[in-house]
């Protein structure tokens, strides 16, 4: 069984969020919106869930939790090097990880924060998350699950630019997710 890679964002139905052209933290940011997408998705299975290998990445940078536990932060800086981030890459850096979670439901959340701050960050020129994930279950079988447009999304506004959140500001109401 392979992973499947796919892309989801915020979608343009609501938040009419076009491709940002920022691909790096030397750029002016004046006129693109720092936007903080916030993804969410609940599994359940009729059958214990002994092992999940998952593959996952975010742009520009994540949070990732599962059950309530933070499974990683990322991407992380690949050597500190900014030379040549002011082009688009049509590489991206993932993580994998395995995690046991001997029970029958999985619930992902994701914190995805568009438009690079830092010169070790560099962005493909539009925010994105993706996740996927090869089950084992208890009786041996697997399932792959990965990022559509079934994960719920909404924007989390508390977060006013990359160095200043408001809690006074509440996240939107979770939508559909938009693959790309």
């Amino acid at each position: 069984m392979k992973h499947i890679e796919q892309w989801i964002w915020l979608p343009i139905e609501k938040y009419d969020n076009k491709p940002h052209n920022i691909l790096s933290g030397f750029e002016k940011i004046d006129g693109q919106d720092f936007v903080v997408a916030e993804f969410l998705k609940e599994f359940d299975f009729s059958k214990e869930i002994i092992s999940a290998r998952l593959h996952f990445s975010g742009d520009c940078t994540f949070q990732l939790f599962c059950n309530n536990k933070i499974v990683a932060t990322g991407p992380a800086c690949v050597g500190g090097d900014f030379i040549g981030n002011e082009t688009p890459r049509d590489n991206y850096y993932a993580f994998e990880t395995q995690l046991k979670p001997n029970t029958t439901a999985l619930s992902f959340f994701a914190r995805v924060k568009m438009l690079p701050s830092q010169i070790c960050e560099y962005s493909k020129g539009r925010g994105g998350f993706m996740l996927s994930a090869i089950l084992t279950f208890a009786d041996g079988t697997e399932k792959l699950i990965h990022t559509d447009d079934t994960w719920l999304a909404r924007k989390n506004g508390g977060y006013i630019s990359a160095k200043s959140f408001d809690g006074n500001i509440k996240p939107d109401e979770y939508t559909k997710s938009r693959m790309y």
